[in-house]
């Protein structure tokens, strides 16, 4: 999961990994994914 999160980072620095990740992250919701997420986000 930690690699997840490091991806997720890398992803929202980027303009277009950003609208890449809008999917990635309603999928993560659904998975219950979110909370690593904001885990990563303040870190």
């Amino acid at each position: 999961m930690g690699q997840a999160g490091i991806g997720l980072c890398r992803m929202l620095t980027d303009s277009a990994g950003l609208r890449r990740l809008t999917p990635l992250v309603q999928l993560d919701v659904e998975h219950g994914s979110l909370e690593v997420i904001g885990e990563s986000s303040p870190r």
